[in-house]
């Protein structure tokens, strides 16, 4: 009997540590898809402006797990002002547009 339930307490935990590691997965393409369809819809973005709007997608789900939902509009206002940081005018004007977001 303690053996029946020593595997079961493994079987769960190691369901549960699948879970989790499924989770941290599926955020990270999730930020890496955000970030395709920006570099996909704005034209002439360098390698460089591609990684930093990476880098903050991430930090943008990664910061909007922890929040609850009217702290998410503020996230998102201080995620767009560090995108703006890293485009050009005439490519922030291009990021506005984008419907994934809104503005």
């Amino acid at each position: 009997m303690k053996a029946l339930m020593k595997l079961i307490c493994i079987g769960a935990c190691c369901l549960t540590i699948n879970a989790i590691g499924q989770t941290s997965v599926s955020q990270s393409m999730n930020a890496r898809q955000r970030a395709d369809y920006v570099n996909q819809h704005i034209t002439g973005l360098t390698p460089d402006q591609q990684s930093k709007i990476a880098t903050i997608e991430e930090e943008y789900l990664g910061q909007g797990k922890r929040v609850n939902a009217t702290a998410t509009d503020s996230l998102r206002r201080a995620t767009d002002n560090k995108i703006r940081a890293v485009l050009t005018n005439e490519q922030y004007e291009q990021y506005q547009n984008l419907t994934m977001y809104p503005h």
